[in-house]
């Protein structure tokens, strides 16, 4: 993706402990108007059919820029194949740690990362885990674990009855296990930790494990750090929020694909600017109990105004100091369950 004039901004900003970039890796839908013409936008449901495009994004979680994205028709939405695409294509200063949720982990994606001498972070379903613990080691309890195999693509009776040893994938399904290159040694730490998550049915906090693998070492991150990096991620979900809503990227004015992409392209750039030009000041601390940051929205609103030519450069600084909200972590809300007509559509 071009990233035009901010692509600057993006190589200047700092990293996370002078070497890394934090990196969250996810995808979001676009909601566009109906063109016949091009079907493969068409997504079926079970009522009435719906068009879209899958905005699939790689996000710099401190600094708040759009590093890299790909816009996938409805057709080929395939959000494992943007996450490698952006691991080859990765070109900024800084080590990446590339941050996912459950659904993007594939042997094939965490190999290629390794081999480029890259970081991951993924969290990890519950039934992906059992062939990569070590004997005596369960699910329940806390753990922080340092462990490998051997990726293999045949079944042979030597490496089968080896579970401890040797992990088979499909034939075909790591690009890094040739015929020949028949092994692959797989590094990988493994993190339980106990977190508090949200109960559905009434908002109220309760006990639950988390899985992540990772590669980084044990001498850099410990477990409650590697904890932190991967709830830095929910930065990324909030971006498809004011990508679609504040800077009105959902509202499409044309119909033809390539022309809504230059659409998606231009919010892109403008929510980059927005975040370079929060940096020109820092937002006042009203109190001594939280700390307060810069209102997004505000923010946005006042920036679209001055670049339109209806707002002056010191209106854009005041709101910057002045328009903040409070920083609360840790925070538990019931879930509003939104009706089956809802039109959200930024996640």
């Amino acid at each position: 993706a071009c990233l035009g004039f901010t692509d600057e901004l993006v190589q200047e900003s700092p990293l996370f402990k002078g070497k890394y970039r934090l990196i969250g890796v996810d995808g979001s839908n676009f909601p566009i108007l109906p063109n016949p013409d091009e079907p493969q936008n068409c997504i079926p449901g079970h009522g009435l059919p719906h068009w879209g495009l899958h905005f699939n994004a790689a996000f710099d979680l401190n600094n708040r820029y759009y590093i890299n994205y790909l816009v996938q028709s409805a057709e080929d939405k395939n959000e494992n194949s943007a996450a490698l695409q952006f691991v080859k294509e990765y070109d900024q200063p800084g080590t990446p740690i590339w941050i996912y949720d459950r659904l993007f982990f594939s042997f094939d994606l965490a190999t290629q990362i390794n081999a480029a001498q890259q970081k991951f972070v993924f969290r990890m379903k519950e039934r992906s885990l059992h062939s990569l613990l070590d004997a005596g080691q369960t699910l329940d309890q806390p753990l922080d674990h340092e462990s490998s195999r051997i990726l293999i693509s045949s079944q042979k009776a030597a490496t089968r009855n080896r579970a401890d040893l040797y992990k088979y994938v499909v034939r075909n399904s790591v690009e890094l296990i040739t015929p020949q290159n028949p092994t692959l040694l797989f590094p990988y730490r493994l993190i339980i930790v106990e977190i508090e998550s949200q109960n559905e049915s009434d908002g109220k906090p309760v006990k639950t494990m988390e899985y992540l693998l990772t590669n980084l070492s044990q001498e850099e991150f410990d477990a409650d750090q590697i904890k932190e990096l991967y709830h830095l991620r929910w930065n990324i979900e909030v971006s498809f929020r004011d990508l679609k809503y504040v800077l009105h990227g959902k509202q499409v004015h044309s119909r033809k694909q390539n022309q809504i992409e230059q659409e998606i392209d231009m919010a892109v750039m403008v929510y980059n600017l927005i975040s370079a030009i929060s940096k020109c000041a820092l937002p006042k601390q009203p109190g001594m109990k939280l700390q307060y940051k810069t209102n997004r929205k505000a923010l946005s609103e006042i920036v679209l105004r001055f670049l339109t030519g209806k707002a002056l450069q010191k209106e854009v600084i005041w709101t910057i100091e002045n328009e903040v909200v409070p920083i609360r972590k840790n925070r538990h809300f019931r879930r509003a369950k939104s009706s089956s007509a809802s039109t959200s559509h930024w996640k």
